[in-house]
């Protein structure tokens, strides 16, 4: 994580990044007001720009922090997962909604600058999705059980699908979802019963006969 120039008590850090994040989720990047941003953090504007430099400095600061609580949630919950592949990426899923019901203006405020990032900190903000990324796929596939794959396709090709597939489906909820002023909110746990039509069509098609029939699928 970027961190700004010179010192700030830890108190005023707090309240500077928690009044950040919810004028951020509340207003985007553009209509984002440090006005409102100092006085809900209890602090001078000059105090703000000396330490931050400017709004952007502010606003990747205050991403770096969501990103950071994110990682570390899920470094924590990411353990006794199943070792099948697609159920995993289930129940991580659900793994993650649960820690967007929890952090409500986090959720807003990520799902906003990944879907929607402001032009000028699109290369900032890709490079931070790609950190996301990286830090995640260990833990996805720590332990996998390739056993009940087909053996006549590319087990790791199969891999990159499903985390494709999966990743994409997340963005095209996320982004479906972008203009509600709640971000979706409501609706990410309906989301699960979307993905597991999909989990469906993807184990049909590299699981073996015999796992499909445990699943009751068509052969």
């Amino acid at each position: 994580m970027d961190r700004p120039p010179g010192p700030l008590p830890k108190e005023k850090m707090k309240a500077v990044l928690e009044a950040s994040v919810r004028e951020f989720a509340e207003h985007g990047y553009a209509k984002a007001s440090t006005n409102r941003i100092t006085k809900g953090a209890g602090i001078s504007k000059g105090l703000l720009f000396h330490y931050f430099g400017n709004k952007k400095n502010l606003y990747l600061y205050t991403l770096d922090a969501c990103v950071e609580n994110y990682l570390q949630y899920l470094s924590v919950h990411l353990k006794d997962l199943s070792p099948d592949l697609l159920e995993r990426m289930l129940e991580i899923s659900g793994i993650k909604i649960k820690m967007f019901m929890e952090t409500p203006l986090m959720y807003r405020l990520v799902a906003s600058a990944f879907t929607d990032p402001p032009w000028e900190l699109k290369e900032e903000i890709c490079a931070r999705q790609n950190r996301i990324y990286s830090k995640q796929v260990p833990l996805i596939l720590k332990d996998i059980d390739k056993s009940m794959f087909r053996e006549d396709i590319n087990h790791e090709k199969a891999i990159q699908l499903v985390l494709a597939a999966m990743e994409a489906l997340s963005r095209r909820h996320t982004a479906a979802f972008r203009e509600r002023a709640d971000g979706g909110l409501a609706e990410l746990p309906k989301i699960i019963d979307d993905l597991k039509e999909y989990v469906d069509i993807l184990k049909y098609g590299i699981y073996t006969g015999r796992k499909r029939k445990e699943l009751s699928l068509p052969e």
